[in-house]
């Protein structure tokens, strides 16, 4: 972080062949926590923050419970699906990862009889509501050209 900031000071904005972390090969190597703490990282937190909600997400043999609070979204594994959340959500590791890469959605895989979605339904829409791409070449250093005389940085 600090060598991409020292760069950006230097040069300008950092150029496009950096690495990325959303990969292919990167996702179909984490486990289900890591990527749901990967889709918390695409949560705007301030449009999401007058809209709690929570669901079981149970991925392969794992389960977890996952809310949504004060513009937050967190998780954590638990023994067995917890009673009173929203929504329950049962998909296979490889539908969520083909999710989480965009070579599936979730109502596909439940018509395809892959996946299945028990309780409000409405959950799932409040959290891609949430939910923005950002930019993966995203300023380090935030600061605008008119800001900075680029020539006390050269």
């Amino acid at each position: 972080m600090y060598l991409t900031g020292a760069q950006e000071l230097r040069t300008g904005k950092v150029s496009p062949g950096a690495p990325k972390s959303a990969s292919a090969d990167v996702i179909s190597e984490m486990d289900p926590g890591m990527l749901l703490d990967y889709i918390a990282v695409q949560v705007d937190s301030l449009k999401a923050a007058d809209t709690p909600f929570s669901f079981n997400a149970i991925v392969g043999k794992n389960n977890f419970y996952v809310e949504m609070s004060n513009g937050n979204l967190s998780n954590i594994q638990t023994i067995k699906p917890v009673a009173n959340a929203e929504a329950s959500i049962t998909v296979s590791e490889a539908g969520f990862t083909k999710i989480l890469l965009g070579q599936a959605r979730l109502p596909e895989l439940i018509e395809a009889g892959e996946a299945s979605l028990d309780g409000d339904a409405e959950v799932l829409q409040k959290l891609a509501a949430s939910m923005v791409q950002f930019d993966p070449a995203f300023e380090i250093v935030p600061f605008s050209e008119k800001s900075v005389d680029a020539d006390l940085y050269h």
